[in-house]
């Protein structure tokens, strides 16, 4: 699937969906890392993958984003996640201290 048909296939996947994405491949293996690549390549975001963490996991959100921020899977966005997540927090300390 390539193109149009491939961009709309891969926002369309539903939390639902990606749930399941993520209790097949866990259940495989109780491989956090495989489901995360399996959610991954269905087009799941780094916050889809903290929710359904948080969720199916029942773990807090801040475990549950460093499970995904220091993934093998996600790898590769951590070092841009961190640098917006830096940016945000001076914005907010800029604005707070106006």
């Amino acid at each position: 699937m390539t193109g149009v048909e491939g961009f709309f296939y891969f926002y369309s996947m539903t939390n639902k969906e990606l749930k399941s994405i993520f209790k097949n491949s866990f259940k495989e293996n109780n491989d956090i890392e495989l489901a995360l690549k399996k959610l991954r390549e269905k087009g799941a975001s780094q916050t889809d993958c903290v929710k359904i963490i948080k969720v199916e996991l029942n773990v807090g959100l801040r475990k549950a984003d460093e499970i995904v921020l220091n993934s093998e899977t996600w790898k590769d966005t951590k070092t841009a996640t961190l640098s917006l997540r830096k940016e945000f927090d001076k914005f907010f300390e800029s604005y707070e201290n106006e």
